[in-house]
């Protein structure tokens, strides 16, 4: 777009247009202030009533010049309000923001022949939108138009300069010559000017060879001459020649036969010199970012627009045990297996076919958006089919025209956070002591149990139990002896009860213990059981232990609170009825 434009008008209302219209922005305009140091707007997009309405100045003296707009033009740098609402110095726009729905900005600077000409601001109707990524591009979109604009300076000066000359030049672009039996019969300017002479009169009559950079390079193309009056022509080549001065010069050159008899030819030709350099200095670019790939730590591949690899890294590898020879050109089939069971589109693969279906049955989604994804599976296939939870970014790679162009994915093992995440977990729902779960989980897990069987009529039972004269234990013979006791009565449960029933601490030497699928008469023979369990135990420094238990069962009425108030009270009747005994809600022990 930037190199086409050949006005800066056209260029600053494009840049608006663009930036309104794929960025989802409320309002782009670009401004510049006058002498008297208020912005006046050069070009606006979207709802530009606001940006005509607006007083912004660059001074810091008034309020008005010390927003974003007059910072950005002060310190030369981008400036990013993520909420106009909590910042003390949107106050001057404040009003103007609500009325047209503007919660955050951005303002970068545009620079011209290196130093700050103008300003780009773009507003969004949300708060908080303008992340890492957002803002390079943005800062990336500035760089753009000031290498626009001094384009346009070159073009300006240029045209100048061929409007000056064009009648000396003849119109033509390129360097023409005649030539007759390797000598030059008639050039035109450019192509003078091309080899460094400054008329080209200096070049009739001369021999071919001068223009040539050393005795190699002629009689490559010596021997190409002479194939000339066979093939007529000469397809475009690429010659290494060399100025008046002597300096290498790099050109493109194609010739056609005039005359065979007379041996007359015409050559045109091109200096690329500087075009060659630019390619060597995109090749270099090119291979600084292979390496960058190839060296970071992360499982890294890249995949064109068609999915297939044209990057893989050292990391992934030592993944996957795949080279980068091995994998260059393949595609999802091939490369997918080499993670998972079955071939199946990776995340890469996803992003660029905007499959939300795939998305969803393949990774656990932490984060989204149009351009990246951040997400978390299971690789089952890689470290040599042992398999990890791995977290997957992959991001869509853009050219500077806006097209996909492919994307790029990177992975890497977190089964040790894993772990890690499921034993802070365990820790979250558990008893330190006793290892058996805390209050809060049994009550959500109560709570899910009462859902359950209102949906599916199947009954449950609670049964709690203190243990007996409990603080004469701590005060006899010590709270590790007590700490000991509980242990010891909570690993005996465990090891009773079934593995979908489980105990908690309700608190201190009070526990709960919630049976699945079971109705109140085997809660009740389950209840007598334990508690005679409980006075067999061999518990070295006491001589007996205790327990009191209350049970019930699930009515249709229940809630958390009504069903342990309920267990609760048929517990502290047992306590009454002189302990080590059970009371159930139908009838007693």
């Amino acid at each position: 777009m930037i190199a086409n434009v050949q006005d800066e008008s056209t260029l600053y209302q494009s840049i608006c247009d663009i930036a309104v219209r794929y960025g989802h922005l409320k309002l782009a305009f670009i401004a510049k202030p006058d002498k008297d140091g208020i912005f006046r707007i050069l070009a606006a997009s979207g709802n530009t009533k606001y940006a005509y309405s607006a007083f912004i100045s660059i001074s810091p003296e008034i309020l008005e010049g010390q927003g974003s707009s007059g910072k950005t033009w002060r310190n030369k740098v981008a400036n990013y309000v993520q909420s106009f609402e909590k910042e003390s110095f949107t106050a001057p726009w404040k009003n103007l923001a609500k009325k047209y729905v503007i919660k955050s900005s951005a303002t970068i600077p545009i620079f011209k022949e290196n130093d700050i000409w103008a300003c780009l601001s773009v507003y969004h109707s949300e708060e908080n939108v303008f992340t890492g990524d957002l803002k390079k591009l943005l800062e990336e979109l500035s760089k753009d138009i000031s290498i626009g604009l001094d384009r346009l300076d070159f073009r300006k000066k240029e045209k100048e300069i061929s409007e000056i000359r064009k009648n000396i030049i003849e119109n033509a672009l390129i360097g023409i010559a005649l030539v007759k039996n390797r000598e030059i019969l008639q050039v035109n300017p450019k192509f003078a000017k091309i080899f460094g002479y400054s008329d080209e009169k200096e070049l009739v009559g001369k021999p071919t060879k001068i223009l040539f950079y050393d005795e190699e390079e002629y009689e490559r193309i010596d021997k190409l001459y002479n194939d000339l009056f066979i093939n007529k022509k000469i397809e475009l080549i690429e010659i290494r020649q060399k100025r008046r001065n002597n300096d290498l010069i790099i050109c493109e050159a194609t010739a056609n036969v005039i005359d065979e008899k007379e041996k007359i030819t015409i050559w045109t030709v091109q200096d690329i010199t500087e075009r060659k350099k630019a390619q060597l200095e995109l090749e270099r670019a090119y291979f600084l970012l292979n390496n960058i790939i190839e060296n970071l730590p992360d499982a890294t591949f890249v995949i064109n627009s068609e999915g297939k690899i044209i990057a893989w890294n050292k990391a992934l590898e030592t993944l996957t045990g795949k080279t980068k020879e091995i994998m260059l050109g393949k595609d999802y089939l091939e490369y997918s297996i080499l993670f998972y069971d079955k071939p199946r589109p990776l995340l890469a693969n996803i992003i660029l076919s905007n499959n939300e279906k795939l998305l969803k049955e393949n990774y656990n989604l932490i984060y989204k958006s149009d351009n990246i994804i951040y997400a978390e599976t299971f690789s089952p296939k890689i470290f040599n089919n042992a398999g990890a939870y791995v977290f997957v970014a992959t991001s869509k790679l853009i050219d500077k025209k806006g097209n996909v162009i492919g994307a790029i994915e990177s992975i890497r093992d977190i089964s040790e956070n894993k772990k890690m995440e499921e034993e802070l977990y365990e820790l979250s729902i558990k008893d330190s002591l006793t290892d058996s779960y805390n209050r809060r989980y049994f009550e959500k897990r109560l709570e899910e149990e009462i859902e359950r069987t209102k949906r599916n009529k199947i009954p449950f039972s609670l049964i709690m139990f203190d243990i007996d004269d409990f603080k004469t234990i701590n005060d006899n013979y010590g709270h590790a002896v007590g700490d000991r006791v509980l242990v010891e009565i909570v690993n005996f449960i465990k090891n009773r009860i079934r593995k979908t029933d489980f105990i908690a601490r309700w608190g201190g030497e009070e526990f709960m213990i919630l049976l699945t699928n079971t109705n109140l008469h085997y809660a009740e023979k389950l209840a007598l059981e334990l508690k005679d369990g409980i006075c067999r135990l061999n518990i070295p420094e006491v001589k007996f232990v205790t327990a009191s238990f209350g049970v019930t069962s699930y009515q249709h009425f229940d809630t958390v609170n009504s069903i342990t108030k309920r267990v609760d009270d048929l517990m502290y009747a047992a306590k009454a009825a002189g302990k080590n005994c059970v009371r159930c809600s139908i009838y007693e022990i």
